[in-house]
């Protein structure tokens, strides 16, 4: 994985804001979830 390359930091940093969104609104499990999903 190359974390410097600029498509992948977007990636991250939606599937980061993503994760925020899902645990505040419906919790923990949902981000787990959601972690698996993405890798």
């Amino acid at each position: 994985m190359n974390l410097n390359n600029p498509g992948r930091a977007k990636t991250v940093k939606l599937a980061k804001k993503i994760l925020i969104c899902v645990v505040r609104n419906r919790g923990g499990l949902d981000k787990l979830t959601m972690i698996t999903s993405l890798n």
